[in-house]
C-alpha cells in the first residue's frame, strides 16, 4: 500500500522541478539581434522532449531602420518523431503584411510542402536536422538541413572548429558557431546587411 504513495508524490515532486515536465525535458534559449553594434531585436527558441517526440518552437521581433523602417516577426515550429520531422510551420511578417506562410507535413513517405501561394510541392528526402533545431544540437559535416524559409535541403559545411555556414539558395550565407556544444552566435548575410544573433545563455 506505500509504493502508490511514493510514487504519488514523486511524480508530484518532478512536476514542480523548474524546466521539467512529467513527459520530459523543456529548455529555453534567447539571443540578441544586432546589425552592426546596434541591437535591432531579439530571438526567443525552444526545445520540448516528450517521450519519442521533440518540439521545437521559434519567436523573433526586429526592426531594421533603412530609409523605411522594417519590422519583421517571425515564427517557427517544428515537430520530430522519433528523430525525424513530421511537420513544420514558418510565417513571416514584414510591417504586419504576410510574407511567409510554409507549411510541411511528413506523409506516405514524404513531405508536402505548401507555401504563402499555396502552392503545392513534395520532398522525398529524409528530414533530420532544420535550421530551427541547430540551435539545440551541433551538426555534423557536410550534413543537410532542412531550410524552412526556402523549403528544401541545405548542404551545411564545416569552415573551421565547430563553426559551420550554409550558402543559401539566394546567395546569402549564414554561419553557425558553438562552443561545447552550444550555439554561441549566428550570422547572416541579408539583404539589410549582417544580422548578427548572440547568445544570452550561460
Amino acid at each position: 500500500m506505500k509504493r502508490p504513495i511514493l510514487r504519488f508524490l514523486v511524480l508530484v515532486c518532478l512536476a514542480h522541478l523548474p524546466g521539467r515536465t512529467v513527459a520530459g525535458e523543456y529548455r529555453k534559449l534567447m539571443f540578441l539581434v544586432y546589425k552592426g553594434s546596434e541591437q535591432v531585436g531579439t530571438l526567443h527558441v525552444s526545445e520540448l522532449v516528450e517521450l519519442s517526440r521533440t518540439t521545437y518552437t521559434l519567436t523573433s521581433d526586429v526592426n531594421i531602420d533603412l530609409i523605411i523602417e522594417f519590422n519583421i516577426e517571425e515564427t517557427i515550429k517544428d515537430i520530430f518523431e522519433n528523430g525525424r520531422l513530421l511537420s513544420s510551420v514558418h510565417t513571416r511578417y514584414v510591417n504586419q503584411t504576410l510574407r511567409a506562410n510554409n507549411t510541411a507535413h511528413h506523409i506516405d513517405g514524404k513531405y508536402k510542402l505548401v507555401d504563402v501561394d499555396a502552392s503545392v510541392k513534395y520532398l522525398k528526402e529524409k528530414i533530420e536536422v532544420t535550421v530551427l533545431s541547430l540551435y539545440f544540437q551541433e551538426p555534423r559535416p557536410d550534413q543537410l538541413v532542412y531550410s524552412e524559409n526556402f523549403q528544401q535541403m541545405v548542404k551545411l559545411r564545416q569552415e573551421g572548429n565547430h563553426t559551420y555556414s550554409i550558402a543559401l539558395p539566394n546567395g546569402n550565407t549564414t554561419t553557425y558557431r558553438y562552443r561545447e556544444g552550444k550555439m554561441q552566435s549566428v550570422t547572416s548575410q541579408t539583404r539589410f546587411g549582417e544580422i548578427k544573433f548572440v547568445s544570452k545563455n550561460e
